[in-house]
């Protein structure tokens, strides 16, 4: 379940570099245009704005893939890392709607799996 768990963590901070990618115009992402609005195009915050949010995207694809890390080497606190990684990852999937909605389920589910292991004990440390 550990290894399982790392790799999904993994594959979630690889899916937040595209937020990074697109407003830093690194790659062309099909069907991810650039925007300057965010929470559903309800706030512009002009191209420099956009690519601030780029920059959290890419921090917290780091965090995300840092708490596989933690995870996988039964760092002790690596849950309470993970939950909190995980509950920011989903403001930032807010502040990114709709194009991070599928994220932010995403970010439920690994969080319930984080909560539902810890108690079965299927993952290292307790919740």
């Amino acid at each position: 379940m550990t290894l399982l768990l790392a790799a999904l963590l993994l594959a979630h901070a690889l899916a937040h570099l595209v937020g990074f990618v697109v407003p830093w115009h690194l790659g062309p992402v099909e069907g991810m245009p650039v925007r300057t609005t965010i929470l559903g195009g309800r706030v512009d915050v002009g191209f420099a704005g956009a690519r601030a949010v780029g920059v959290l995207w890419l921090v917290t694809a780091l965090a995300v893939a840092a708490v596989a890390v933690v995870l996988v080497l039964r760092v002790p606190w690596w849950h309470r890392v993970g939950l909190v990684t995980l509950a920011w990852s989903g403001v930032l999937c807010i502040v990114g709607w709709p194009d991070a909605r599928i994220g932010l389920a995403v970010n439920v589910a690994l969080i319930g799996a984080i909560l539902a292991g810890g108690r079965l004990g299927w993952l290292p440390g307790t919740v």
